[in-house]
Order: C-alpha cells, then sequence, then structure tokens
C-alpha cells in the first residue's frame, strides 16, 4: 500500500470530475491521485462501490511503482499505464491471459513444414505497411486470444492472395468451432480454428460482430466469405524458420504472458526472460526488423489500443524469448468461399450419446462393470483403469458418477486411432493440483499423465514419503473441520489462512495424516494444505483446483456449511466467509478514512504482520480505522472487532 487513505478517499470523492486539460497517466510530476482521477475518466471506469474504487486506487498506484522502477532503470522496452492499470497481475492474468492454458490439444500431432528451416528469408518485413493487417482488436474478458490469432493470420493470407484486407470474425470462432477442440471464451487453438474455416469457412466481422461471450453458433450469421485449404505449423525452436514463414505471411503463435511486464508494457524491444516458456496467450507475428540495435518481431496483440505500442510489442528475436519459437502456425490456399444459397454449412453434429440407464452413468468403475457403449480401459503410464465411452463418432457423454465434478474429454487416443474420453481433473500435475483434483473425481483419484490430471479407479495418489501415523477417532457425533464458532476438537485450532475471509478448524499434520472425519454434507478432500511462518502444518478441505469463479461456486456445494475461498490457485473451506473478501463488521467513511490516514500510514508493517502487531501499533483506533485498512487490502491477515486474532497461516 504506497498511497496514504485520506489520498485515495479524496481521488475517490473526485473521480467523476470531468478533466478538461490534458493528462499524462505517465508524468510522474503529477500526483498519483490525478493521474488516478484522469484513468478513471478516460477508460470510464464505474467501479459500483467505494470499496471497488479503493481497491483499483490501490492496484493503479502499485502499478504505477512498478512502472516507475523499471523505466528508472536502463532498459531497452518501458513500462506504461493502459486500460488494465487498475487490475493487479492476478486479477489481470485470470481475466486476459487464460485462452491457451491447460490445452491438451497443445500436444497433438502437427503438420510441420521442415523446409522452412532453410527457407530463404527477407532482412526486414513489415506486414502493417504492407496492408495486411487489419486495426488492433480488444478480446475484453473472454479467453478468446486463439480466435484473434487464428483470424489474424487468415485475414494476412486472403490480402496477400487477393489484394483485399478484410476483417473477419471471431465471434464465429467463439460460437461455432467447439467440436473442432475449441472451447469459445474458456480457450482454443489456432491449428483447430484453421481447422474449422477449411471445413465451414468465415464468416466477415461485419456481419458477424465480437461480442466477447460464447454464444450457440447462429447460423443466420454464419455466412462464409473466406475459406483455406490447410495449415501448416512451423518446425519448433527454429528461429530461421519463423523467420522465413513471417517472411511469406503474418504468423499466429503461442507466447506465454503471464507477466506483470506484459501487462504494462508500453514501447520498446522486449527483452525480458521473466516471460519464460508455459505458453498461455494466442497472438500474431506481422513482422520483424531492428530498433536501436536489437532484432526484434512486430507481434499484434489483442488487448485494444490503449495497450502496449498501439496494440503492438516488439519482442527480441534471434531466441525463443517468451516461447515464441514453440508453436507457430499459418494457414494455406486462403480465398474467397463459394456462395450457397442459405448460410454456410457447418459440421454435421455428432450423433447424442446413448441416455444411461437409470441409476447408472458413464466413467465409473470397471470393477462394478461398465456401460454398453464403454470399455475398461487403463492409460499408459498411468495405475488404475476407468469405464471409458467412445468419442470418434459422438461427443462425450456428460453424465458422470455421483459426487464427481471433473469434466468429460475426448482426450485419449490408441495405437490404432480410437478415440475414447476421460475425466479431466487437473490441468496441471503439480501434486497439490492433484491432491486438490482427487476432489473432482469422487471415489476415483486424480493420476497425473502428459501435463493433465486423469481420473482413474483402483489406483492411489502418486507414491509420496512414508506415511504418518493415522490420526486419532474423533469423539462420537463430533468431527474434525469444523466451524469454529462451535469449538474444536483437543488436537485442532481454529485457524484463518492469510488472505482469505472466514476461519475454520484445523487439525495439525506435520507428525499424522490429515483426519478424513469431515462435517455432514462435505465431499471436499482434506489436505495437509497450510504452513505458519513458523513452519506449523495444518490440514484443510480442499474444494476447488482453481480459483475461476465457476469453480469455486461449484467447490461451495462440497464445503457443507462452509464457502469455498480462493487461494494461491486453490479453493479452501472457511466458516464465516463468502464469496470473494467479506467486509467488516463496521463501514469506512470519509470521515474515518480521513480520521486514521495518519495513523494507518505508520503502522502498515505491522499490519500486513497479523491483526496482533496491527492492534498493538493502532491502540484504540484498530476498532475505527480496522475496516478502512480491509477496504485498501481485503487479504491483510486481520480480523476487525478481534483484540484475540486466530493464527494466520498461509498455503503451502
Amino acid at each position: 500500500m504506497k498511497i496514504v487513505l485520506a489520498s485515495l478517499l479524496a481521488a475517490v470523492a473526485a473521480a467523476g470530475t470531468v478533466q478538461m486539460e490534458y493528462i499524462s497517466l505517465d508524468d510522474t510530476s503529477l500526483g498519483v491521485e490525478a493521474r488516478f482521477e484522469h484513468f478513471v475518466d478516460v477508460f470510464e471506469k464505474d467501479y459500483e462501490s467505494i470499496e471497488k474504487t479503493l481497491l483499483a486506487a490501490e492496484a493503479f498506484a502499485s502499478n504505477d511503482e512498478i512502472i516507475r522502477k523499471h523505466n528508472a532503470g536502463n532498459s531497452t522496452f518501458t513500462l506504461g499505464h493502459n486500460e488494465f492499470s487498475d487490475l493487479t497481475w492476478p486479477e489481470f492474468k485470470a481475466l486476459y491471459v487464460t485462452g491457451m492454458a491447460a490445452n491438451p490439444a497443445l500436444r497433438r500431432e502437427k503438420n510441420y513444414d521442415h523446409t522452412l528451416k532453410t527457407a530463404p528469408a527477407d532482412d526486414s518485413v513489415d506486414w502493417v505497411a504492407k496492408g495486411a493487417v487489419t486495426p488492433i482488436k480488444n478480446q475484453g474478458q473472454c479467453g478468446s486470444c486463439w480466435a484473434f490469432s487464428t483470424t489474424g493470420s487468415t485475414e494476412g493470407a486472403y490480402e496477400i492472395a487477393t489484394g483485399t484486407l478484410l476483417s473477419l470474425s471471431e465471434q464465429n470462432l467463439v460460437d461455432c468451432a467447439s467440436s473442432f477442440g475449441n472451447q469459445g471464451c474458456n480457450g482454443g487453438l489456432m491449428d483447430n480454428g484453421f481447422k474449422y474455416i477449411e471445413k465451414n469457412g468465415i464468416a466477415a466481422e461485419a456481419g458477424y460482430p465480437y461480442l466477447g461471450k460464447t454464444d450457440p453458433c447462429d447460423k443466420a450469421k454464419d455466412v462464409a466469405v473466406v475459406t483455406v485449404t490447410g495449415y501448416t505449423d512451423v518446425p519448433p525452436k527454429s528461429t530461421s524458420a519463423l523467420k522465413a514463414a513471417v517472411t511469406k505471411a503474418p504468423v499466429s503463435v503461442a507466447i506465454e504472458a503471464d507477466k506483470s511486464a506484459f501487462q504494462l508494457y508500453k514501447s520498446g524491444v522486449f527483452t525480458s526472460a521473466s516471460c519464460g516458456t508455459q505458453l498461455d496467450h494466442g497472438v500474431l507475428v506481422v513482422g520483424y526488423g531492428v530498433e536501436t540495435g536489437k532484432n526484434y518481431r512486430q507481434v499484434k496483440n489483442s488487448w485494444g489500443k490503449s495497450w502496449g505500442a498501439k496494440g503492438f510489442i516488439l519482442i527480441e528475436s534471434g531466441h525463443n524469448l517468451c516461447g515464441i519459437t514453440q508453436s507457430a502456425s499459418y494457414p494455406t490456399g486462403a480465398k474467397k468461399a463459394s456462395p450457397s444459397p442459405g448460410p454456410a454449412p457447418g459440421p454435421t453434429p455428432p450423433p447424442a450419446p446413448p441416455a444411461p440407464p437409470s441409476g447408472k452413468t458413464h466413467y465409473g468403475n470397471p470393477a462394478n462393470g461398465c456401460m454398453a457403449d464403454e470399455q475398461a480401459v487403463k492409460v499408459q503410464g498411468l495405475a488404475g483403469s476407468f469405464c471409458s465411452p467412445d468419442c470418434a463418432s459422438a461427443a462425450c457423454p456428460t453424465d458422470v458418477p455421483a459426487g464427481v465434478t471433473a469434466a468429460p474429454q475426448c482426450a485419449l487416443k490408441s495405437a490404432t486411432g480410437d478415440k475414447k474420453c476421460a475425466l479431466i481433473c487437473s490441468p496441471t500435475t503439480d501434486e497439490a493440483s492433484l491432491r486438490a483434483g482427487d476432489a473432482m473425481c469422487g471415489k476415483a483419484t486424480c493420476q497425473a499423465i502428459s501435463g493433465t490430471g486423469i481420473c482413474t479407479y483402483g489406483a492411489g495418489p502418486a507414491p509420496g514419503p512414508s506415511p504418518t501415523p493415522p490420526p486419532p477417532a474423533p469423539p462420537a457425533g463430533k468431527t474434525h473441520y469444523g466451524d469454529p464458532a462451535n469449538g474444536c476438537e483437543a488436537d485442532e485450532q481454529a485457524v484463518k489462512v492469510q488472505g482469505l475471509s472466514g476461519s475454520f478448524c484445523s487439525p495439525d499434520c506435520a507428525s499424522a495424516a490429515c483426519p478424513t472425519d469431515i462435517p455432514a454434507g462435505v465431499t471436499a478432500a482434506p489436505q495437509c494444505a497450510l504452513k505458519s511462518a513458523t513452519g506449523d502444518k495444518k490440514c484443510a478441505l480442499v474444494c476447488s483446483p482453481s480459483t475461476d469463479e465457476a469453480s469455486l461456486r461449484a467447490g461451495d456445494a462440497m464445503c457443507g456449511k462452509a464457502t469455498c475461498q480462493a487461494i494461491s490457485g486453490t479453493g479452501i473451506c472457511t466458516y464465516g466467509g463468502s464469496p470473494g473478501p467479506s467486509p467488516g463488521p463496521s463501514k469506512c467513511t470519509l470521515e474515518s478514512g480521513i480520521e486514521c490516514a495518519i495513523g494507518l500510514k505508520e503502522c502498515l508493517t505491522e499490519c500486513k504482520a497479523g491483526a496482533g502487531a496491527c492492534i498493538k501499533c493502532l491502540g484504540s483506533k484498530f476498532a475505527t480505522c480496522c475496516p478502512c485498512i480491509l477496504k485498501l487490502d481485503p487479504k491483510l491477515p486481520i480480523t476487525c472487532g478481534s483484540v484475540a486474532p486466530m493464527p494466520a497461516f498461509m498455503a503451502i
């Protein structure tokens, strides 16, 4: 928290004032409060409440500090404010960098052209200047980057082939390309987009405009104007191959963009190796060249014109920075779609899967028998087995066993080409995600394979350390993990996880396994998931392997009378908490905020350490100031109205 509360509240009070003079958001000679006020006006922000305005102002100030420190150094690129400056990095990542993450199709078979490695390439290329790139677009809060990358390379290929630059419809792909392995606003792949266009063509943006959400395919708007004959994958990790491909036309690529430098990039050649190579965002390479002695690739993004260099970024070339050479492709044979008497036909929908007999579902335990349209299968490299329906000619059935929340996907393929469905319980294979995935598998367990977790029966969790002694049995009628308001077991503490509202009874797991007895109605899985600053280890009920709103609200059903709260990429059951940050017992007003500002400034360090230190520092002002502190940062480990705070724990 870099701004005194009184200053923030003053900015909040003035946020609706119309600014008549020009103010640069990056002009550090002006106060951050004035620039935040201008930011609100420029981007027409409406935060609905003083709490949300305070959080936005705090994020803006934090990002302003990041920008200031970076630009004060000797870097080849600059950072600056844009329409996303009121978001913390975790908030921005969740909203804008989700379009390719965890897509199992990234491991699909590729159509490589290895001749590109030795093909000639121009010294520099600028497809924007050549007229083969449409204006910058904005995907909004929809994980549709893959669709924008797909249309971008197709638009370029069509302009090069015909001389006509035509803006194509991302919404057409978002709504209609799901049968090709894409998931609308939940992500997709450019190659799968090319496959859809090859078979169905694609509509013009003017005829099928972008909405930023996934809707049913609108056949009345699905009128193809452009088609392709196929696509080519660029050999991975070959800078020469990618350069040769971009010499021909704009190229779709995947990069890792989940670092804060991407959120705030403004200009210059981006050289930060912090971006990594875990691909999570689809963009478009539209050229390459040299600037101030640095070789670069010019990349078109889909985050609007306020981001970056008017929507573009220059990424250093010559190596695999941000994973840019790992998954590149472009369409071939772009041409005008053949006219048809009506809307362009889409792929024939697969027949609906047969309804299961009463009381029986797909994806069950082979020991209890499989459905008539299933086989008992074992995935190579995994322990256990499961009943798996075919998906070569029909969609995966959606009926799942009781207690299962894992998603069915057409994810398996045999050596003979058979395609089978499986329950995907984790997008990653780290131990914490897999054990959280166990809760999604019902009576099965979440097993790791090729970067993904799959539910299987008859297999325990991956081998770990020697088992610890079993926990003591609870008294009759009493269980662990209850509401502290009703009292905890003798071997438990009432704990509050740093960053979460609410609390819960938590047994120790430093020398014994987590007890498995849970309150009535709870299906969340106990895990040794918490650790205190002093090294104590505690158990918690993990209700979600991810922190998107849909998963957390589904996790509520697993928590009984508790709610599923997000922390460090996972959901944990807590009592007395509500979805999202919980307000304190009293309100923060302008008057109380100003009254507390001086004391707050002097006690920030103590309040970050916990309620005990915060109370000691603020003294009698704690009760008045606490709600204002939590409005600035709801994740601080303090509880308003308490002088004996529970121990604060963090996710391991």
